[in-house]
């Protein structure tokens, strides 16, 4: 069987024969702003894909999923939330083809998205890409006859292609597929149809099925490129994409597998084409645990291919280089024995010494190609990013250090390093074993990170020391509902318990709760923010609750508010509401007792954080939006699309340079608010964030069941060039504009320094 198609057809399948393709469906057509709809190029179960021209006559895929074709509103809600959390990252990596533009028409119960257009298959690209405004319009020849140019389209018409194009081809899908895990989605269903060519380069395109690790839906995929583990996972990714390129490699269907063309052995290209095949046969391996374990291995392997090294002799030098180093301490030990018997067996033992030194060669050629494999490693993780990323570089620059590189090796190795380093880093730290095997829900820590609240089984909570899990305090049991969620006041005397829709302030000292409300936040180490009589925001003193100020409403209210989400100022100066509903978030000051600022928001507001010194103000809404500000100016500094679904927690660190944001998609990421990007995402599960008093460790997160520390590394760098001191007449010295940096330049030499702090 040759690759039939996946049940939602995209751009990407392979188009229907050319009698149907002038005929339009049935259906109407919803209007596609700017865009004029030309002729349907693709059909599928869930929608057409249509070749389109927008007003700038550029030219343009289109496709329309239609409520309609859907059992019921799940499935279709479903596919457009993929697409939603799609669109933003196909523009990160030349592997993916990408989404344009998202709309969405419920009158006509449809939604589209624009993509850029796959080649023509039969060559005419440079006719599209010149009809571009001011330009002839196309003939009708080639709007009447394109058919877009995929993988299978290719294979179908020459069986198989060259090994360098594919590599290229490997690489370029490779960087797709690293880009997809590192945020948490997988393809599903990579397949020679699914690969359109876009100016040439492979993208992996029918993001219809993209979707988070593991999340549950039906089984999906086409026979032949489904691993025995089965779909949802990088690993089954991988394995797709392993039998891509054997049957784009040797013109075999991927049943054959591992099977070899007979022409090979007598083919000039023979060493490249077994080569290539040593990184299939690890793709497309059936056992997992021998299967690549990521797609950023995939490209350090490729990386050594197209630069002329041996994948197969690689695979074999760590084995080799253990066993070498057997050999030669044996041979030293024969070596001892003969020399006792030096007069009987002279002849023999000088036998025995030339053997070891050929042995030496060999390792030390061995080893020198260990070095340069690990070096490629670190630069191909280094590139592709991810959790772990500069951790990852580091233990391969480690290895290949410990082996005793060459001068010029060592160069190597040093710069990247300093790459590495000059990223800022995350990886995850397991929590102490007291933490593990509880809820998400159940367990915050305090802002020292030396205590841990826990929800126990009987409803009541106890407050332990996170270093030996000793009980400090306890609270009494509530009733126990599978929504609880705990936080500490800034002080750490006081714990804020939401059970269901209510919350229970505990005064720690007393071991009892204070204080029953509905919504409210901690302003400063004993005060409240809560909902007061009349509906207004109020303060509140605790543990007795004595009202210390009531914040004034918009002049005019008629209807008192409802209020979604409370947060203060680590000084208690400022307090923000988010209103029920409203779309708007009031702030005011409360020393002066005024509302100071309303700000509008596309969508409902789930979370709110201000940094410490009360100049940034993040909020976190129902679909994911992420938006800050920084005053003066009530204008949104910017708006991020950072989450699949609803933001539940935010926490900026000390000097509100790094904001970390959670959502109900089971993600958790790190942004610089200064250059206001995306520095690292996590598949974890958080509920109450809070960064340690170092800014560096964020707590707590839950990644596959277990507890952890997000720790942060801030960029860092060292010395690249050191030379002579400069001459008074020739040289030049200058500090960088923040004074952490001091170069000094000859008419030979370049040194450059990192000034240390104080």
């Amino acid at each position: 069987m040759r690759d039939p198609s996946s049940a939602g057809n995209s751009l990407s399948a392979t188009p229907p024969k050319k009698s149907r393709l002038n005929v339009p469906p049935s259906r109407p057509l919803p209007p596609v702003p700017d865009h004029e709809l030309l002729r349907c190029i693709g059909q599928g179960s869930y929608g057409e894909v249509w070749l389109a021209r927008n007003v700038m006559g550029t030219w343009r895929a289109v496709k329309v999923v239609r409520r309609a074709t859907f059992d019921s509103d799940r499935p279709y809600e479903r596919e457009f939330a993929g697409i939603q959390r799609y669109e933003p990252l196909s523009r990160g990596s030349d592997g993916l083809v990408q989404v344009l533009h998202v709309g969405r028409n419920d009158v006509a119960g449809c939604f589209y998205y624009v993509m850029e257009l796959a080649d023509a298959a039969d060559g005419c690209t440079d006719t599209f890409a010149r009809a571009t405004d001011g330009s002839p319009p196309p003939s009708v020849r080639v709007v009447a006859d394109y058919v877009p140019r995929t993988l299978r389209v290719d294979l179908d018409r020459v069986a198989r292609l060259p090994v360098q194009e594919c590599a290229e081809i490997a690489r370029s899908l490779a960087t797709g597929l690293a880009h997809l895990h590192k945020h948490g989605l997988v393809h599903r269903d990579l397949k020679p149809s699914n690969v359109i060519f876009v100016d040439g380069r492979a993208k992996l395109a029918d993001i219809g099925l993209v979707a988070f690790f593991g999340e549950g839906r039906s089984f999906v995929g086409t026979e032949g490129f489904i691993p025995p583990e089965g779909p949802g996972r990088p690993a089954a990714d991988l394995y797709a994409l392993g039998r891509v390129l054997y049957e784009t490699a040797t013109g075999h269907e991927p049943v054959r597998f591992p099977e070899i063309p007979m022409d090979w052995i007598d083919a000039p290209e023979v060493a490249p084409l077994l080569e290539f095949h040593e990184i299939v046969l690890r793709l497309g391996e059936g056992d997992v645990t021998r299967r690549y374990r990521s797609a950023p291995d995939v490209l350090a392997d490729l990386a050594l291919f197209t630069s002329g090294k041996s994948i197969r002799a690689l695979r074999a030098l760590q084995r080799r280089v253990v066993w070498l180093r057997g050999v030669v301490v044996a041979v030293a030990g024969l070596l001892l024995v003969a020399s006792g018997g030096y007069l009987v067996t002279r002849h023999q033992a000088d036998v025995i010494r030339r053997n070891a030194a050929r042995l030496g060669l060999a390792e030390e050629s061995a080893r020198r190609e260990l070095i340069n494999a690990y070096a490629a490693q670190a630069r191909a993780q280094r590139l592709v990013g991810g959790l772990g990323q500069r951790a990852a570089v580091l233990t391969a620059l480690t290895n290949a250090a410990r082996l005793g590189p060459s001068p010029e090796q060592r160069d190597r190795l040093r710069q990247e390093a300093a790459a590495a380093l000059a990223l800022t880093g995350t990886r995850f730290v397991p929590a102490p074993v007291a933490l593990r095997h509880h809820d998400a829900m159940g367990v915050v820590c305090d802002a020292l990170q030396e205590r841990f609240a826990r929800l126990e089984k009987d409803g009541g909570v106890t407050v332990r020391r996170l270093g030996d899990d000793g009980v400090i305090a306890r609270l009494p049991p509530l009733a126990v509902l599978a929504d609880q969620v705990m936080d500490f006041s800034p002080g750490g005397r006081f714990l804020r318990v939401r059970s269901g829709a209510e919350f229970f302030i505990g005064d720690l000292a007393a071991g009892n709760y204070c204080r029953t409300n509905g919504i409210c936040a901690f302003a400063a180490a004993d005060r409240l923010i809560t909902v007061g009589p009349r509906g207004a925001p109020v303060e509140i003193a605790l543990p007795g609750g004595e009202i210390r100020r009531e914040l004034p409403l918009p002049p005019g209210s008629v209807a008192v508010p409802r209020w979604d989400v409370f947060a203060a100022a680590a000084r208690g100066d400022r307090v923000a509401g988010a209103v029920a509903g409203g779309r708007q978030i009031l702030v005011w000051d409360t020393e002066a007792l005024v509302l100071s600022e309303r700000l509008t928001v596309s969508d409902e507001v789930h979370a709110l954080g201000w940094s410490a010194d009360g100049r940034q103000l993040a909020a976190g809404t129902a679909t994911g939006d992420l938006l800050l500000w920084t005053w003066p100016s009530t204008d949104p500094r910017w708006v991020l699309h950072a989450h699949a679904s609803a933001v539940r927690g935010l926490a900026f660190t000390a000097d509100g340079r790094w904001l970390a944001s959670a959502s109900e998609d089971e993600t958790l990421k790190l942004f610089d608010t200064q250059a206001s990007r995306e520095l690292a995402r996590a598949d974890a599960i958080a509920w109450s964030l809070g960064f340690g008093p170092d800014g560096r460790r964020l707590a707590l997160a839950w990644r596959g069941g277990e507890p952890g520390f997000l720790v942060v590394e801030p960029p860092t760098a060292f010395a690249l060039w050191r030379g002579t001191k400069p001459d008074a007449g020739d040289g030049a010295v200058a500090f960088s504009p923040d004074g952490r940096w001091l170069v000094a330049a000859t008419a030979t030499t370049v040194d450059l320094w990192r000034m240390k702090d104080g």
